[in-house]
């Protein structure tokens, strides 16, 4: 684990009250599988009480469930059009609820969105998620997309967030915080690591570059993932 050279304790209330919570809440998921209304349960209590999942408790493997019908909709919308294209999930602390937010349409090789909260709740929301996907076509041309650095210094560096999802062709990547991810990392730092990972996997031709194939771009993105405390979890993306 990087040493980020700033202080990370919880000397919130708040974080300090709900850790317990949040770590019983993980602990009783089951042997390291979560089903998606146990992936539901985790993300509440992380966002009510102010936590990440506890990481001694993390799950090998996470059923996405119905969640997975975001990215089927999103690929079938990229599918379509050749475009990116991305959605955000709140959680309602008052409802106790898992939430989806905007779609949002992007170009080839991007998409960004308003990080927008319901009028009249936004106290009472968090923005606890995005996923997008992108485009097939550029599977089927050898440009394998996985997370890239822009992805990972969002997530890490917005304290609300919790997990990030993405779709890429038949198979969908979730990167998800737990209690060592760093919170409020220097982004310059954070970048730094994730490019320096990046350009060990990766080739340039032509002034571009190229990932070394699906299994590199796979193992950079695990290797960003231990550097800064984040689970990485890849499954294969059913048609629900």
């Amino acid at each position: 684990m990087m040493d980020f050279g700033f202080d990370q304790s919880r000397s919130d209330l708040l974080r300090a009250a709900g850790q317990g919570m949040v770590e019983r809440t993980c602990e009783n998921r089951g042997e390291r599988s979560w089903s998606e209304g146990q992936f539901r349960q985790v993300i509440v209590a992380c966002a009510t009480f102010d936590q990440y999942p506890a990481a001694r408790f993390r799950p090998d493997e996470v059923d996405l469930g119905r969640l997975n019908r975001h990215t089927n909709d999103l690929q079938r919308r990229s599918d379509e059009t050749g475009l990116e294209f991305g959605r955000t999930f709140l959680v309602d602390i008052g409802q106790k609820k898992l939430l989806y937010g905007r779609t949002y349409e992007g170009g080839e090789t991007g998409v960004r969105g308003t990080r927008l909260k319901q009028p009249g709740r936004a106290h009472l929301q968090r923005l606890v998620a995005s996923v997008h996907v992108h485009p097939r076509q550029h599977l089927m041309e050898g440009r394998v997309n996985p997370f890239s650095s822009t992805d990972f210094k969002s997530l890490v560096t917005r304290e609300e967030q919790i997990f990030d999802l993405l779709s890429m062709g038949d198979h969908t990547l979730m990167t998800l915080k737990t209690s060592v991810t760093p919170r409020n990392p220097p982004t310059a730092m954070v970048k730094e690591l994730t490019d320096g990972i990046v350009q060990e996997f990766t080739i340039s031709h032509g002034g571009n570059f190229f990932w070394r194939g699906i299994r590199g771009a796979i193992r950079a993105n695990k290797e960003i993932c231990l550097a800064l405390g984040l689970m990485f979890i890849l499954e294969k993306l059913e048609n629900h």
